[in-house]
């Protein structure tokens, strides 16, 4: 059960946390439309197969932080204090919408690697799943130990792809209700990251 739960917890903050458009999602549009839907499920396969590990390394890392979250206010505060930030930088968040080329040409074969290459630029991606590491090991969701830390980054794999796959499916509608689409998304993210960050102080004071 706690592996169902840590996956399902981390498909979840995956899926919500990938869905407001941005980098790897604006190319992934731009992939499907310039070549195909295959190519652009494999740049989000590549994609994806990136943030395996990001968010491994991240979470490992969180559970250092953690350990030094019981009956330490300095750093209880300032995990409030760092979801606060991410829940504002998704309320005030403001992404450009690409501007697509109808001519440009992109290799199938080329898109897995370049999946993997503009992901690993994703470096927002570590802050983001420390935080959250952080909280669900101090809340038991999640232990310091490899088969469920696997399982958790194999739910995050699977609720990025997820997203990728509407994306390259949705692309052009996604495109033409763009801000309406960002705007929401972001807000959604903002309140879950607000009502995290009022559920520590709850549990400080």
């Amino acid at each position: 059960m706690d592996y169902l739960i840590a996956f399902g917890v981390a498909f979840g903050f995956s899926f919500l946390g990938m869905l407001p458009p941005g980098m790897l999602t604006m190319k992934l549009i731009d992939v499907s439309f310039k070549r195909s839907m295959q190519a652009a499920i494999m740049f989000g396969l590549g994609a994806a197969f990136v943030e395996f590990f990001q968010s491994l390394v991240a979470i490992r890392f969180s559970a250092v932080i953690a350990r030094y979250l019981e009956g330490n206010p300095i750093v209880q505060w300032s995990a409030v204090a760092l979801l606060v930030v991410l829940g504002l930088g998704s309320l005030f968040a403001k992404p450009k919408k690409k501007e697509i080329s109808e001519t440009a040409q992109e290799k199938s074969h080329s898109s897995f690697f370049n999946g993997v290459a503009i992901a690993l630029l994703n470096i927002i991606v570590y802050v983001f799943w420390m935080a959250l590491g952080a909280k669900f090991m101090q809340d038991g969701i999640l232990r310091n130990e490899w088969p469920i830390l696997l399982v958790f980054s194999f739910g995050v794999m699977l609720g990025s792809f997820t997203v990728y796959g509407i994306y390259a499916k949705l692309g052009v509608f996604i495109l033409n209700k763009f801000e309406y689409v960002a705007t929401n998304i972001n807000r959604i993210l903002a309140l879950v990251f607000f009502v995290l960050a009022g559920i520590q102080i709850i549990k400080i004071i």
